[in-house]
Parts: structure tokens; sequence; C-alpha cells
């Protein structure tokens, strides 16, 4: 788990559960509205609280990307944003070094040569069949050969 900024509520967090981009972030598929997809996190935002201007960005408190527990969540400014994100780079730490993996590299490795189905390496692993793609696909964990 990351460290959570001070002012973070100790009520856990909720992940979402959708699709994730390649950025861990939840998205959400407006459907119709002619815009592109809008992070889950912003869009829980703005189900609670209403519309954020386009130059706040909404950011996370518990450092946890997936994260949209709305109590984990407070609006800011370009600015804010990239100064809370280099106070804690921990959450961009990749593979075993980031407290949050469910891998190990030799994980990665077995997962990589295997002729299993994505889902059933998924079930095996305790991880979702996006996850066992993106290994498969060389989209996370690349350092490892």
């Amino acid at each position: 788990m990351t460290e959570r900024d001070a002012s973070c509520p100790p009520t856990p967090c909720v992940e979402w559960e959708g699709y994730r981009g390649a950025d861990g972030y939840g998205r959400v598929n407006r459907r119709g509205s002619g815009r592109s997809p809008q992070t889950a996190h912003r869009w829980t935002w703005e189900q609670a609280h209403g519309p954020l201007p386009d130059n706040l960005y909404v950011m996370h408190l518990c450092h946890n990307r997936p994260c949209v527990n709305v109590e984990h969540l407070r609006p800011g400014t370009n600015s804010e944003n990239l100064l809370m994100s280099s106070e804690n780079l921990k959450r961009d730490v990749k593979g075993t070094k980031n407290p949050a993996h469910r891998l190990t590299e030799d994980d990665v490795r077995a997962i990589r040569a295997s002729t299993d189905t994505q889902v059933s390496l998924g079930e095996r692993y305790g991880v979702r069949q996006t996850t066992i793609s993106m290994v498969v696909t060389g989209r996370t964990w690349r350092h490892v050969q």
C-alpha cells in the first residue's frame, strides 16, 4: 500500500472495477456525449460535488490511482498536483519494489512462458485478466526478461 497524504481520511480505498488505462487510472466512457473518456476519480468527484473547471484536477490523497473513494479525493491546480506527485514518488516504483505489487518477477516469467488462457492465469495468480494481458504484451513489467 502506498503512503497516504496526512490529510487523507482513514477510510479504505474503493478501487475502480471498470476499465483502467495503462497509467492505472480508471476510465469512464461517456457514450453519446461526443467527448473522450474521463478519469473515473474525476467522474466520481463530479457526481458527488458537481462539475469542475477544466483547469482543476482531482487529486488522490491516498496516492492510489484506481481509488474512487470521494473522501480520498480533492480538487487542485496542476501545480498542486505535480507537487503532491513529486512528494510521493513511491507510487511510480515498478515491480516488486512497489508495495502494492501482487506478482513477482518469477510469476511474470511463468505467465509469459505459459500457454494457458489469460483468464485461467488471472485466477491462478489472483489478478484480473487485463493484468495478465498487460504482463504478456509488455505494457507492464518491462524490466523483466
